[in-house]
Parts: C-alpha cells; structure tokens; sequence
C-alpha cells in the first residue's frame, strides 16, 4: 500500500484531472473529500476477481459514510491498492452519489494511476469510452482521460466532447455534489508535485524498489520520457511512456515543465485565484413593489495562472430592497409587456401584451407575453428583470439573474419560514377564517346583478355554480373600475386572467362556471352576474318593461343549518357534513321539509373533523406455547389501544376504534410440529407353563402423544422373556406355547374357541396393521379378536437363516404333553 505522501500526490492529480473539465471543476470543487487504504484491509480485495473486489470495497465505503449533515461526510471513494485484482480500474458505470456504487477500485501503479483513478470515476459520472458507443474515436490518441486503454499524460489530456455530453445527460441528477466541500487538514502541496519526488523515487514508485533512473545511456531530454532499471541490472531499461512529474529537477537550476527540462519562472507557475474584498451595495433595482440591489466580489487576490484553480463560490451576492407596494398598484412582469405593445408584431400586427405565466417551474424567470387580442402566446427571448415575482402564486420568491432565487415569508433569502392559509408568517391557521355562502336571489334587472364584494387581502378564493345556468359570473376590480372577466359583450371561455399581480383561473363547463385564485388580493373585487333577455311583440302590445317583471313570490320559509352529521372516522381526520332543516321565517321554528323548496336547498358543506392522530396499537410479549409439539399448540399476548397522556409519560387504554390500523392479532397457533413419537410397553403375561421353565410376553407399540404410530428412534424393547416356575413333579400336565420352526407356510394362527365368542374389538388401536403381529398374544388377541380374526390368514413373514435356508417362524401350539424338567423354547 501507497504511503500517504504518494496518496495525496496522486489525489491533487486526479482533482486537476477532474477540474479539466469547466462543469466538474464547478460541482466537484474539493468533493474528492477521502483517499484513504486501512492497512487491515487487504482482504478486501479478491485476486483475480474484480467484480467481487469491487463489491468488497463498496460495502467498505458505505461504512465509513456519514450523515448528509455531518461536515465530513464524503461524496466519492477512490480505493488504491497494490494487490492484483484484474484490469487496472473497475467502476460502476452512474454510480455517483449511491450509497452502494459511488466508488472505483484502482490499482496503485505509481503516479500515472492517478489517471486510471479519473477515468474509472468518469465512468462513475456516467461517461463512456471515446469511440464505442459515440463519434469520439479521434480524441484517442490526443490523450483523452477516457480512452479504452489510457494514454493520458501529465502534460496531455482532455475530456472528449462525448465525455462533456454524457457528463451532462447525468450531472443534474447527482444531488450530493450540489453542498460545499468541507475544510481538511491534508499539508499543503508543492505547486508542482515533482518538486518533492526525484526521478529516482518516481522509478520506485512506478517499478518498485530497487530501481532508479535509467544511466545506461543518455537521452537528449530526460523529460520527455522516464526511463528507470534495476541496480541489478543497470543496462535494461523500462518506461510506463510517460514523462516525469512537473517540477522534477533535471539539471542545475532547471526543472522538468510539460516534457521539457527549462528554467521555471514564476509566469510558468500554478498559482490558484482567491477572492478579493466585497465592493459596497448598489443602488435597488426599483424605487418601490420590490427590488434587489447587488454587491460583488473579483477573483483577483491573486488570479488564477498557470492552470490554477479559479474562485470557488459566487461572485455576487443580493439583498431585497424597497419592498412597499407601488401607488398606484402596479404589475412588474404586466408592466415588461406592455413595453413591447407599440413596436413588437406576431404574425404581421401588433397586439396588447399580457403577462403569461409559464407552466414549466424552469421557465418562470423568462420573459412570456400572451396577446389580448388572439391568445397566442410568444418568448420575448430575455429574462425579467431582477426583482420580478417568479410565480403569482408565490408572492415572496424572485428572479435575481435569470434564477428563481426562494424567500421565505419574512423576506429573508433561502428562508423556511411559510405564510398559513390566510397570509400570517409562520401562523398556525388559528387566526383565520372561512367566509362561505350562497347565493340564490332571483334576478329582477336586466344588466349586471350585485352579489358580493370580495375584501382586499383575501386568500384561496373559490366560486362555482351548483349547477349551469345562462348567467354570466363577472369580476370587477373596484379600485380601478375595471372589469376584467367576462366584461359585457365578451365572448365567455376558459383562461387565466392576471389582475395587478393576481392570478385568476376562470374554467365554464356546459354553462357551469368556476372561478379560482390563491390570492392574496391587492384589491377589492366586485363578484357580478349577467344577467340578459329577449322577446319579440308587436309594437301595439308592448307595455312597459317594468310591468312585464315577474314579481318574486314572499317567502315564508327557508333552509336552515339543523345539525352537523357524525363524523366519518373516529380519529385521523374525518368528514362530516350539514344537514338541513326547514325553518319558518316568521318564528324561527323548524317545522316538516314539505313547505320549503328543493330548488333552493343548499349544498351541503364539509368539513373535516376528529383531526387528532389515531392511537397506536399497543402489544404485549407472546406468552408460552400451550403444547410442544403436535396440533394443538396456541399462544397469546394483551394488545390494546394505548392513548398518551396530555404529558406524554403515562398510557391508558381506550376503545379500539381509535386506533386507525387493523388490529394486530392476540393469538396464534404454535410449535405445530410432529411430536417425537416413542415405545409404549404393556403389562408382563403370565408365565408360559405352570411349572418348569417357560415364557411371559407384553404388547409394545411406537405411539406418539394423539395415539398415532409413528416412528421411533430407539431401539424397540424386547416382546417377550424367559420365566421360572416351580418345577414340575411327577406326571404333571403342562401347556406350553413355543416357537415352532414352521414348514408349512399356510399353517395358521390358533382360532378362538366357540367358548370365546368375539364380540368385536375393545380398542381402537386394534385397526393398526403395526400392531397385526400381536394377534398371536393371547391377551391382545382377546382384545382384538375381530381384527385378528380378519388377519388370521395373512401369511407368516420370511427371513433368512444364517446358513442361506429360508426359515419361517410362526406361533404354534402344542398339544398336552408329559415333560421332565421342562422344555426350552
């Protein structure tokens, strides 16, 4: 692994290399924040497999990331090592600013590395190789960065057009580059990094140790090319093609510059820009409706030479100024347009300019103007002037320079601070309040019909018809007397109009109209409808235009708010609506729905209610299995509806249905496994013979817990063993059961005696075909007589004897004999 002095050499050449290109010298400025190689992490790199190398080395990345917020925290990770792993760089093609891909794995190869490590991180900013895949094969042998094999220099490389273009098609969505770098305490570095290496170390850092500058022969330049051998052997000469580093001495007072060996003056220097003092606010842009004023800043202390670094940051900063509404009210982005109304023409004339407001976020600080005339709507191809409002539905934010530059509700720039629905400055809504109502008055007049006056300051305007009608909504501005919707003899159609800097949406729908502004007003409007008849008559039988009016009909009674519905959700934010009543005008009483009309119900409102967030649900620890094993297994656990306390410390339960998820489940089934099954024996029978030496059997099963046959693991316990009587005296009679080693094969077992008639099976576990060979035990064959009985004739089983005969043992019986001593079975 390289030492630390080598890393940060190797670091400030792929920054320069990276700051080659204008628009990753502006996002990547310092964002190469970390080069570093634990010595404990050799194992990270897999020989001969890069892929799994790189994976290795991105999960070690992530885990050395920081937060977003912390000062630290790291964009990049370029990963030197001297292990082989393959190719010499691997990365992750877009992988910039992902936790898991924004990281090359390069190998540590002496300083032209430093070129691997900006190729591989080109590929990371999404950049493909000059040639495949794009036109940019001409720029190989030029010394592009991102040539298949690299051939970059130190005093030759570039990044290709195609390199500049695909950097581009990604740049925009790599958010991490956008913060400031942070400020390390790396040592300063030399100018010119040959200044601290000799072309002796260059050879032991591209070759290894041992080797030095090439004395074999002598070239005419030795910075054109570094040549290195072994002091082994002096007279074979090596060369990676490229020269030393800038800076490396090469003579007496001289220094390798660019592949030359020259005199450095200090016109041939690096030397980086730093900025020079803040010169003094200008005058605002405007004397009043908000303006912006500027103070700016050179890159001159000193500037920038010799490919040094240009200033990082900008070289303007802006305050708002003279924000007062103008008198008269005015439109700043109405008043560009207008400019252009006695000498700008589309399509051969010359039309009124109105303000437009473009859809597009991206296009608001450009200047768009939208004919009064025919609706067209044409760029101005400039952008607004410094101060305009960019939105009209954002009445803080500005255009400062052709950027839409955001301002919080207390004019301060970048400010998070918001405005409630009605227009206080980081208020909660408390202080507002909603104006609603309807209007159902019949019209007596021809002309327009009063309906309301909308007060200055208002906010979130809504007005809409129940249902259409042949009426016309119009809007009058009454601090002006304009009419600027829908004026007498227009045409209505749906648009946007823009007031004095009020955005106004009117939409009409099969004679259905809605009319829609965020505000805030800067005006009182007049909300008016149209109202328009005609009739044709004989001059003789016309009579007076007031006579003919329909006199409105008194009305006793009329709709009235009753009660408010439940609400729709117990918690979380609900609906609930009116519900009207019937009321007679004359005594406030409510009286039956019949006498008021349908016609003139109101809507019902809504509003929404139970706003308090729901309960969680609160769960206990699973409790302990009922059962072990087998099918029968249940757990439990307390869930229940918890609701905080006013402090916040304490819980109590309350009912379910304030806690808006499902509930959790309180029980569910476990360890529903097979149980281990194991050897059941049975009471010893009594002894064979009555005398002398004989045999006691007892019935064994393999049973699990539920009485199933199952299999056991241990061995099964003997059936059967020998027992001792009395002896045998005389001419005793005796009955004994023995094995039998049976010729027959169809001999059968002993029937049942008519005495012992079967009244079926006692047990259920008399069906099992396991147990069948019990049939010949005297006891369980009484017990299962019947299944016995059924299996009497099953054949016996055969087994084979040791000496290769088929030997065939049964249960036999043998008749009363006369014994001495006793037999053996």
């Amino acid at each position: 692994l390289c030492a630390d002095s080598l890393l940060l050499c190797i670091r400030a050449v792929v920054t320069e290399a990276l700051h080659a290109e204008s628009q990753l010298k502006k996002h990547m400025q310092g964002n190469i924040k970390a080069c570093a190689v634990p010595l404990q992490s050799q194992e990270l790199i897999s020989v001969g497999n890069a892929q799994k190398s790189l994976e290795n080395i991105c999960g070690w990345s992530y885990l050395q990331h920081r937060e977003q917020t912390h000062a630290e925290q790291h964009d990049h990770t370029i990963y030197l090592s001297r292990q082989e792993f393959g190719p010499p760089g691997y990365a992750p093609v877009t992988g910039m600013c992902r936790l898991y891909r924004s990281c090359v794995l390069v190998l540590e190869d002496g300083f032209s590395s430093a070129f691997v490590a900006a190729h591989e991180t080109g590929h990371v900013l999404g950049m493909e190789h000059d040639g495949e895949a794009n036109d940019c094969a001409d720029d190989v042998p030029l010394g592009s960065i991102m040539s298949p094999r690299v051939q970059a220099s130190f005093y030759r490389y570039h990044w290709s057009r195609c390199s500049w273009m695909e950097l581009h098609k990604y740049l925009h969505t790599y958010d991490c580059l956008r913060d400031d770098p942070f400020n390390h305490d790396w040592p300063a570095q030399p100018s010119l990094p040959g200044f601290q290496y000799s072309m002796d170390q260059q050879c032991r850092s591209d070759f290894g140790p041992g080797y030095s500058l090439c004395t074999a022969y002598m070239t005419h330049d030795p910075c054109k090319q570094l040549w290195c051998s072994d002091y082994n052997n002096p007279f074979f000469c090596k060369t990676k093609k490229g020269p030393p580093l800038d800076g490396t001495k090469c003579g007496p007072g001289k220094h390798c510059f660019r592949g030359f060996c020259m005199k450095l003056t200090p016109n041939l220097l690096r030397q980086d820009g730093a900025w020079g003092p803040w010169s003094a606010f200008d005058s605002c842009s405007r004397s009043c409706g908000g303006g912006v004023r500027f103070r700016t800043r050179r890159c001159d202390s000193p500037l920038p030479a010799n490919g040094g670094r240009t200033c990082f940051g900008n070289s303007y900063e802006f305050q708002l100024c003279n924000q007062e509404d103008c008198e008269p009210l005015t439109d700043f982005r109405s008043d560009q347009c207008k400019v252009w109304n006695p000498f700008f023409e589309h399509g051969g004339q010359k039309h009124q300019w109105l303000p437009y407001q473009h859809p597009e976020p991206d296009e608001r600080c450009h200047l768009y103007c939208q004919s009064n005339q025919t609706g067209a709507v044409v760029s101005m191809n400039r952008m607004v002037h410094d101060g305009t409002r960019c939105s009209y539905q954002d009445s803080h934010s500005v255009c400062v320079r052709g950027e839409c530059e955001h301002v919080g509700c207390d004019g301060q720039i970048a400010s998070d601070q918001e405005e409630d629905r009605c227009g206080v400055c980081g208020g909660d809504n408390s202080s507002c309040k909603v104006i609603k109502g309807n209007f159902t008055r019949s019209t007596r007049t021809q002309g327009y019909l009063k309906i309301l006056e909308i007060p200055k300051g208002a906010r979130h305007l809504l007005i809409h018809e129940f249902k259409g009608t042949p009426h016309v909504l119009s809007l009058k501005n009454l601090e002006t007397g304009h009419f600027f919707l829908n004026n007498e003899g227009e045409l209505p159609e749906s648009r946007v109009v823009i007031e004095k800097g009020v955005l106004w949406e009117y939409n009409i729908t099969a004679e259905k109209e809605t009319i829609l502004s965020s505000g805030p007003l800067k005006y009182r409007v007049l909300l008016m409808v149209t109202v328009s008849y005609k009739y044709i008559i004989q001059n003789q039988l016309r009579s007076s235009l007031d006579s003919n009016l329909v006199q409105e009909d008194p009305i006793f009674y009329e709709w009235a708010l009753k009660k408010w519905s439940h609400c729709s959700k117990p918690c979380g934010g609900g609906k609930q609506y009116t519900r009207f009543g019937c009321r007679r005008k004359a005594d406030g009483l409510m009286v039956q729905r019949m006498f008021c009309s349908d016609i003139s119900k109101p809507r019902a409102i809504s509003r929404t209610c139970n706003t308090e967030s729901c309960q969680p649900w609160v769960t206990g620890d699973w409790g302990e299995c009922s059962a072990s094993c087998g099918q029968t297994g249940w757990r439990r656990r307390l869930v229940s509806c918890q609701q905080k306390s006013s402090r916040g410390q304490e819980q109590r339960s309350v009912q379910s249905k304030l806690c808006r998820d499902v509930q959790p489940e309180s029980k569910q089934t476990c360890n529903r496994i097979p149980c281990p099954a194991a050897w059941r024996t049975g009471p010893w029978t009594a002894c064979s013979v009555s005398c002398g030496n004989g045999t006691q059997e007892r019935q064994v099963a393999c049973l699990n817990p539920e009485g199933y046959a199952g299999n056991c693991s241990e061995p099964e316990p003997i059936t059967w063993q020998r027992c001792e009587t009395p002896p045998c005296s005389g001419n005793q009679k005796n009955s004994i059961i023995q094995w039998l080693s049976q010729s027959n094969p169809n001999r059968l077992m002993p029937q049942m005696t008519s005495r012992q008639h079967c009244r079926g099976d006692r047990s259920a576990f008399c069906r099992m075909e396991v147990l069948s060979r019990y049939c010949a035990i005297s006891g369980y064959r009484q017990m299962c007589c019947k299944s016995c009985s059924e299996r009497n004739s099953a054949p016996s089983v055969s087994t084979e004897s040791p000496s290769g005969n088929k030997a065939e043992w049964g249960w036999g019986v043998m008749a009363q004999n006369s014994v001495r001593g006793g037999n053996r079975c």
